[in-house]
């Protein structure tokens, strides 16, 4: 049989991409197509890291200490906070309070630990008793420890109000919380320096500054706070309450309850993000304790009692 030229063309026109096509398959089976997702990179089972941080002075320890871990193996994480620090609690793929942690590590995970500076046991106070009669117009003026803190009298003011208004100035101070005390002023240091007031108006007023140490605990939230929720510090036995409302956070609550403190006799509430500092003006001895509603946490740090 003879084949014609047109023929023998065709036949290894075909051959050729036939040729081509097979070469093509291998190529794409051998190099397959890169992808997005970068876990399909790092297969189930391959070791994972663990990336450890701080905030606040403190460390943090491992056990087992390794550069990677296996698939499902369970590491301790124990914080180790610096003199005069103390651990608050664990944030990032870990969340808790609990010291030391156990973490299982089924994936690349980072976990920070963030400790927090202790409230001086002593903490140092100044109180300012008003007294006179102030009038509408004049500027009452209370320095605390070099800081100028300013209340124009509006109205019929009373004395009691005049101090909560020079009390509020104060509080917006760093370091600083104050409260009153019907017409006494109470300006508390926390890092237990000593703190020194002296009262200056356009009147006849006049003040009495006495100095003395206070001691103070704190109250730390977390979690979150639902709206309708009751969370309580209770001082001494009884017991203050604050309702959480609609989008309130645990520093919400938290100044609502350092206003519930800052009512009580011989007490004066603060607040530091979602602390409560609880300041008792006298020195003397008092007990606290906290509650929270489901989700959210209220923790006394006693190293502060």
């Amino acid at each position: 049989m003879r084949y014609t030229h047109s023929v023998v063309s065709r036949f290894a026109h075909v051959m050729w991409r036939s040729a081509a096509l097979l070469c093509s398959l291998a190529f794409f089976a051998a190099c397959p197509l890169p992808t997005d997702n970068k876990d399909d990179d790092q297969a189930a089972g391959e070791p994972w890291t663990l990336t450890v941080t701080t905030i606040g002075s403190g460390a943090v320890t491992r056990s087992p200490d390794l550069a990677s871990y296996p698939d499902g193996t369970a590491v301790t994480l124990t914080a180790l906070p610096a003199s005069d620090w103390a651990f608050r609690d664990w944030s990032g793929d870990v969340d808790a309070r609990e010291n030391p942690v156990t973490v299982t590590i089924t994936a690349n995970t980072s976990v920070t630990a963030t400790f927090y500076e202790l409230v001086s046991r002593s903490s140092g106070v100044a109180t300012c008793a008003l007294s006179g009669a102030p009038n509408d117009g004049e500027v009452w003026t209370v320095r605390c420890s070099g800081n100028e803190c300013s209340h124009v009298v509006s109205g019929l003011e009373t004395l009691n109000e005049v101090a909560a208004g020079i009390a509020a100035e104060i509080d917006l101070l760093d370091g600083v919380i104050a409260g009153t005390e019907e017409a006494t002023i109470a300006c508390v240091s926390l890092a237990g320096a000593p703190v020194d007031m002296e009262l200056t108006v356009t009147s006849t007023a006049s003040a009495v500054v006495e100095t003395g140490a206070a001691l103070s605990k704190l109250v730390h939230l977390a979690g979150s706070a639902p709206a309708g929720e009751d969370w309580s510090i209770i001082l001494d036995g009884i017991s203050l309450s604050c309702t959480a409302q609609a989008g309130d956070t645990p520093a919400d609550v938290a100044v609502c309850l350092a206003a519930s403190v800052d009512s009580f006799p011989d007490y004066v509430g603060g607040t530091e993000e979602a602390t409560v500092v609880v300041t008792r003006v006298s020195g003397g001895a008092f007990a606290v304790s906290a509650t929270a509603p489901e989700g959210g946490e209220a923790v006394v740090d006693e190293s502060t009692a």
